[in-house]
């Protein structure tokens, strides 16, 4: 054995032939295993149960499992529990699929909560304020995503109970702004405007919904826009041709019955089966002009 450090601690085996713990002075750290041995570092409670370990960990299935009392899995990590035996935090290699809280096999993870226990991460700035919070908030609704300003204002919440992604607030408006992979934006919401744009990839805006105009623009220099709109079905039931200026819609039997031709500056309703009709109606929703393609008839009332 080699010499003695002074104000070194160690623990050997029976025979001293092998040293399991170690407490090195110098390097200011508890060496546990070793020697062909793991390591396991545990504490317990008052009362004598297990509330941490670190080390190896063994999953156990019960009185219910292939042998009883025998462990389902195994892997290295830090648990946490209560005196009770409900994991509060998990974390390891976990390399088994049998294991309850990962699905994957091999996977390294983090686990936090448990039965009848929520989870909460906080990561805070220097100043002590919360700025992104993973897991229940402090209205105890769970499974939040939440960043905060340096005034402690949402900025960004996901909310998993409506499926809904909140982005700005608190007297900062959001963006929301999706790059190509040449780092140029694509497509932004703009929360301050109230508009949604889109540009293709020669940076030529697309489509523009521009909420103080109450507009929306499709298309652009050298790229045409068009408007379809279909059914359940997957057919094309109205369209707003970009390319030839025209506007048409057909009906549930696929005949055109609406179409606006700008080439002949004409207008069409009806078609095939579907006689069609143009009514003009007053401010009392009063019918007022009625072109008649039935019958062929135009009648006006007073």
């Amino acid at each position: 054995m080699a010499d003695p450090v002074q104000g070194k601690f160690e623990v050997q085996t029976e025979s001293g032939a092998q040293t399991r713990i170690v407490l090195e002075p110098e390097a200011a750290e508890v060496v546990a295993g070793g020697n062909g041995a793991a390591g396991d570092v545990v504490v317990n409670d008052a009362s004598g149960e297990e509330v941490v370990r670190i080390g190896r960990i063994n999953e156990y299935q019960g009185s219910s499992g292939p042998q009883p009392g025998a462990p389902i899995a195994s892997y290295t990590g830090i648990r946490l529990r209560t005196s009770d035996g409900e994991n509060l935090v998990q974390i390891g290699r976990r390399p088994s699929a049998t294991t309850p809280a990962l699905e994957e096999k091999d996977e390294i993870g983090v686990v936090l909560g448990g039965k009848g226990f929520s989870a909460r991460v906080l990561i805070v700035d220097k100043d002590k304020k919360t700025r992104i919070l993973l897991g229940q908030d402090h209205s105890d609704n769970e499974g939040r995503f939440i960043i905060q300003s340096s005034a402690g204002k949402k900025i960004l919440e996901f909310d998993p109970d409506t499926a809904a992604l909140y982005v700005g607030g608190g007297d900062n408006e959001g963006d929301v702004i999706v790059r190509d992979g040449g780092g140029n934006d694509r497509i932004k919401l703009d929360g301050g405007r109230g508009d949604v744009s889109v540009d293709d990839e020669d940076g030529r805006r697309l489509f523009l919904f521009d909420s103080g105009a109450a507009a929306l623009y499709v298309g652009g220099t050298g790229n045409e826009g068009d408007v379809i709109v279909r059914d359940a079905f997957d057919r094309e039931r109205i369209k707003l041709d970009g390319g030839d200026g025209d506007v048409w819609a057909t009906d549930v039997k696929g005949t055109r019955v609406f179409h606006f031709d700008s080439g002949a500056a004409g207008l069409y309703v009806g078609g095939t089966g579907n006689e069609g009709d143009v009514i003009v109606r007053d401010g009392q929703n009063r019918q007022r002009i009625k072109l008649d393609g039935g019958y062929g008839d135009i009648w006006v009332d007073d």
